[in-house]
């Protein structure tokens, strides 16, 4: 009796054990169509779901840990949303693991659908709402004209780098505010780099110029800035390091406007395998400008050619053989000579060999 009393409980345990796995599987699949098992796969599901509006993400994986959640957001453009929390329920005897991922979308994805699909934007979405009217007041007057895409982009580059201040609207470094967002670039006129590709994404987006963001590091400093698609080529964007500090709305510089991967690589470092390469060339703008110049020989020549035609209040080159004693204050005197200027200042900005020099010329 004791014998089948046992026999009974082992075979009732095996068809709840049975039953409870064979529910788990059915979840899954019913719950989870999406598996997911390389960190480049989920980056990629994440950024799709996210320009979609879906607030939810679930999937199954089977080589993808904690870990690999943890710094997410880190990893993802962030451009139309993050992802706020996460939960796994992992089932051992699958090897497998349950995950769904809750996200919050962005201002950007509602100003970006109201533009294409014309939807109205959630009430709440205030920011939004404004964020709305001032991507229309520029895009008026960009549209005004038929425009090439690199002259959309220039313009768009141009309009940031002339109207945004690097900083935080509110003087207060927060480690989620708008300083981060296309909002505090395009409506507070404040951001700091987040903010500023935000900003440059979403008026290449709605101007049909094809632009990432990209994030890693510049001198050591967590950095994000932009990729953008010209004729099939890919080039760099940073639009926070063309904007001088102290801010000064008349000086616009070029250093890092359509560059490629090698330029970039010198002081800017990124995650090269989640990326497109960059290696454009034809529009980058001291190339396309005619403005490169492979010696100081070729810089004066530049130089002299410009001054002749017109006296400028500002001139700026890309030269690959800047030292110090080559462009010496004696060795630019002929610039003051050839502009009639009174005098004139110069910055420097980018690494060996690619230097820009700007020239601000008083009369």
């Amino acid at each position: 009796m004791k014998r089948k009393i046992i026999l009974l409980l082992v075979t009732l345990w095996i068809s709840i054990f049975i039953i409870s796995g064979c529910s788990m599987m059915s979840h899954l699949n019913a719950s989870a169509q999406t598996v997911i098992d390389t960190k480049k796969e989920l980056l990629a599901e994440i950024e799709n779901a996210l320009s979609s509006g879906k607030t939810k993400i679930s999937f199954v994986t089977s080589d993808l840990d904690q870990t690999d959640f943890d710094t997410l957001n880190q990893n993802i453009e962030g451009f139309y949303g993050v992802v706020k929390e996460y939960q796994i329920k992992s089932v051992k005897f699958l090897n497998k693991s349950y995950v769904t991922l809750n996200c919050e979308i962005s201002d950007n994805y509602y100003v970006e659908k109201a533009f294409f699909d014309e939807e109205d934007i959630p009430e709440e979405r205030d920011k939004a709402r404004d964020l709305y009217e001032a991507c229309k007041s520029f895009l008026t007057s960009l549209q005004s004209k038929k425009r090439s895409d690199y002259e959309k982009e220039k313009l768009i580059h141009d309009y940031i780098v002339s109207n945004v201040a690097y900083g935080y609207p509110g003087g207060k470094k927060e480690p989620e505010g708008d300083a981060y967002s296309a909002y505090g670039a395009l409506v507070l006129k404040k951001a700091v780099c987040n903010g500023y590709a935000e900003g440059m994404k979403l008026l290449c987006d709605l101007s049909g110029v094809t632009c990432k963001m990209i994030s890693g590091t510049a001198d050591g400093e967590k950095h994000a800035w932009n990729l953008i698609k010209l004729d099939k080529e890919w080039y760099h964007a940073d639009l926070t390091w063309d904007d001088p500090e102290p801010d000064e709305t008349s000086r616009i510089m070029y250093t890092y406007f359509n560059v490629d991967d090698t330029q970039m690589k010198a002081d800017h470092k990124w995650n090269a395998a989640l990326y497109q390469k960059a290696e454009g060339n034809e529009y980058n703008y001291y190339r396309k400008k005619d403005l490169l110049c492979e010696d100081y020989k070729s810089f004066r020549s530049k130089c002299e050619d410009i001054l002749e035609e017109k006296s400028p209040n500002s001139i700026q080159f890309m030269v690959k053989d800047y030292d110090q004693d080559t462009y010496s204050d004696d060795n630019l005197q002929f610039i003051l000579r050839y502009s009639g200027a009174s005098s004139l200042r110069m910055q420097i900005a980018g690494k060996t060999p690619y230097t820009m020099l700007y020239f601000k010329l008083q009369y």
